[in-house]
C-alpha cells in the first residue's frame, strides 16, 4: 500500500505564517495580535491556505502543510504562546 499523494502547491507568505501559528496552537486573536492585523484578515488567510491545500478544515490545513513540507517541525514550538 502507497502512501496517500502529497499536493503540491504554493501559499503566499502571510498564508503560510498564519498557518505556522496556528500548528503552534495560537488562535485567530493571538495571532492576529501577533501579525498586526485583524481577526477577520487572519481567518481568510487560513481559509484560502485550506483551499489551495485542499483541506477540510484549520487543523487539516496544518496537518497538510506538514505533510507536503511548508512546515517543519522544527517551526513548531506549542508551549511557547
Amino acid at each position: 500500500m502507497t502512501a496517500p499523494a502529497v499536493p503540491q502547491v504554493w501559499l503566499t507568505e502571510p498564508q503560510l505564517e498564519a498557518l505556522v501559528l496556528a500548528a503552534n496552537g495560537l488562535t485567530s486573536a493571538q495571532i492576529a495580535h501577533r501579525l498586526g492585523c485583524g481577526r477577520d484578515a487572519v481567518n481568510l488567510r487560513i481559509r484560502y491556505a485550506a483551499g489551495h491545500l485542499g483541506a477540510s478544515s484549520r487543523t487539516h490545513a496544518v496537518a497538510l502543510a506538514i505533510a507536503a513540507g511548508l512546515i517543519g517541525t522544527d517551526e513548531i514550538h506549542p508551549a511557547t504562546r
